[in-house]
């Protein structure tokens, strides 16, 4: 039976599409309002309290000297570095590293650990260290223990292709690498 000169197939499409357009309308005015909520109504952010709660423990201090020479050093990288870095701009990567040395790595005292990085040509002889742009350790590192370090890595200033090589350093010691312990490469452009 016809009504109103349409045939039942249409009415019910018709039927249907209003329901979906009611759907994303009721969605909608939902969003709108909970959005509105949220920016009207910012949740309160207690406050960090400034003494120590009971059972946390602050990392150790480092033993005033530390006689390295006798320890093992080691470290596991696992980042990935881009294939390209733009000249004259300053780029911070997180770098994964796992610390295989048979000692802590301490982020403070008179040698603390940290990270950094050369630049070397392939087959010229080119060389640039970090210029002191190093990365910090957030915390100690026990053996066995991973962290992440932010490293700001600034490339050289002539274009061409490069390696960069990521290594530990022990600061007023020696770079990991001088005692054994695997550095990570990558090949790298350096371009505009």
């Amino acid at each position: 039976m016809k009504e109103e000169g349409r045939p039942a197939c249409h009415r019910g499409a018709s039927v249907v599409m209003a329901l979906i357009i009611m759907a994303l309308l009721t969605s909608l005015i939902t969003l709108t309002s909970c959005a509105r909520e949220a920016v009207s109504a910012p949740e309160e952010i207690p406050e960090t309290p400034t003494e120590e709660a009971e059972g946390t423990e602050q990392p150790p201090e480092p033993p005033e000297e530390i006689d390295y020479s006798q320890e093992q050093f080691g470290v596991e990288f696992d980042t990935r570095l881009p294939s390209f870095l733009v000249i004259g701009s300053e780029q911070v990567f997180k770098i994964k590293v796992v610390n295989k040395s048979s000692f802590t790595w301490y982020s403070g005292g008179a040698n603390p650990v940290r990270l950094g990085y050369h630049f070397y040509k392939q087959d010229e002889d080119f060389q640039v260290y970090d210029d002191g742009t190093r990365g910090y350790l957030a915390e100690n590192v026990a053996p066995g223990q991973s962290t992440v370090i932010e490293l700001p890595i600034k490339p050289p200033d002539r274009s061409g292709y490069y390696i960069i090589q990521l290594d530990m350093v022990v600061e007023d010691f020696s770079w990991f690498s001088a005692q054994g312990a695997q550095v990570h490469e990558a090949f790298v452009f350096v371009g505009k």
